[in-house]
């Protein structure tokens, strides 16, 4: 391979890492940002369930105290019963043993319950039911049943309404239970969004460091090579005769790219390189054009001074003849000979020009 095909090649394997490098940073700005977007999404849902966490937490709250007061009031219900039962027994002048017994269980009940007393009303009312259902003048025995079924009845709506509240309390509590299980799925759903996300942006900024001393090896010669090629155009102006012009503009590209490789971004330089270089076409194919019509209109005028000129032409085809030779070099001596090459162009552009 040519070297000058092997520099390209080079220069070109640079631009395309450099852009592969910008992809890369351009991937791992993506996936930040992708990153930053689960990041809020996380932080919005934590507020979400935050506050219907919280809203059930109350719930929950509102009915663990609702059972606690029905238990209270159950609580009391039982002292004020336990402390009527000590009452009468008390008031027995004579107790038998099965009135000794059931008085035992009385006041080992009551031990349980701390030997609360009633309230000061409460424990009033008590001893005035004692004192009138005692007297059984006032109170018969079917007053007695009736008394005691409405105190029962009155119980009875305790318990009720306790099992409201504690039915209350375990909706509250799985309700409470199923949100923040909902609320951990997602969360954790997210999460490994994240993890995946920086897992990704580890790998590619792992990948663009390994590239970077591989890059930095590869500008260096690139650069290198640029400014070899400078070198050679300052040699071509100044030895060449011709093309000057657009070596003086190659140089000055080589020699610019060389330096502004290591200063500006890369794609600028090959931005502009490619511009310049652009550019250089053009003026190269504006001059090859120039320099064409140039020798048709040359080829056209010997024609023509062969065709209508004899005397002239004899004068001037030796000349000619001797310009369009090319220099051999036989038995160890630099010799001029025919150039077939140049005849066949001349005959090739007469022809076009139906001059053949």
């Amino acid at each position: 391979m040519p070297r000058f095909a092997r520099r390209t090649i080079l220069v070109v394997a640079l631009g395309l890492s450099l852009a592969g490098c910008n992809t890369v940073k351009n991937q791992i700005n993506s996936l930040t940002g992708a990153q930053a977007a689960k990041e809020k999404e996380i932080a919005a849902l934590r507020v979400e369930y935050d506050g219907k966490i919280a809203a059930k937490a109350a719930e929950v709250a509102a009915a663990k105290d609702g059972v606690i007061a029905g238990k209270d009031g159950q609580m009391k219900a039982a002292v004020n019963g336990l402390f009527g039962a000590d009452s009468v027994f008390k008031s027995i002048v004579t107790p038998t043993r099965t009135d000794l017994i059931t008085n035992n269980f009385v006041t080992e009940s009551w031990a349980a319950l701390g030997n609360q007393l009633p309230d000061q009303p409460t424990l009033l009312k008590i001893n005035e039911r004692i004192k009138t259902e005692l007297d059984a003048t006032k109170t018969s025995l079917a007053d007695l049943k009736r008394t005691h079924d409405a105190v029962v009845a009155e119980n009875v709506k305790l318990v009720d309404a306790t099992k409201i509240w504690e039915t209350k309390l375990a909706a509250a509590e799985k309700a409470r239970a199923d949100l923040e299980a909902g609320y951990r799925t997602q969360l954790d759903a997210k999460q490994q969004g994240i993890i995946a996300l920086q897992q990704n942006i580890v790998a590619l900024e792992k990948a663009r460091a390994d590239d970077a001393a591989a890059i930095q090896a590869m500008k260096t010669k690139a650069s290198m090579i640029l400014g070899g090629l400078s070198l050679l155009c300052v040699v071509g102006v100044i030895y060449s005769p011709v093309g000057k012009t657009g070596l003086i503009v190659l140089g000055t590209i080589a020699a610019g790219a060389s330096v502004l490789l290591w200063v500006v971004k890369v794609w600028m330089v090959m931005a502009t390189a490619g511009i310049a270089a652009a550019g250089l076409v053009v003026y190269a194919l504006i001059a090859h054009r120039k320099e064409e019509k140039l020798g048709d209109a040359l080829v056209l005028s010997m024609s023509d001074l062969k065709a209508g000129s004899a005397d002239v032409w004899a004068k001037v085809a030796p000349v000619l003849d001797e310009r369009l030779k090319k220099y051999v070099k036989k038995g160890g001596e630099i010799q001029t000979a025919e150039d077939p090459a140049l005849k066949a162009l001349i005959d090739k552009k007469l022809a076009d020009y139906d001059q053949k």
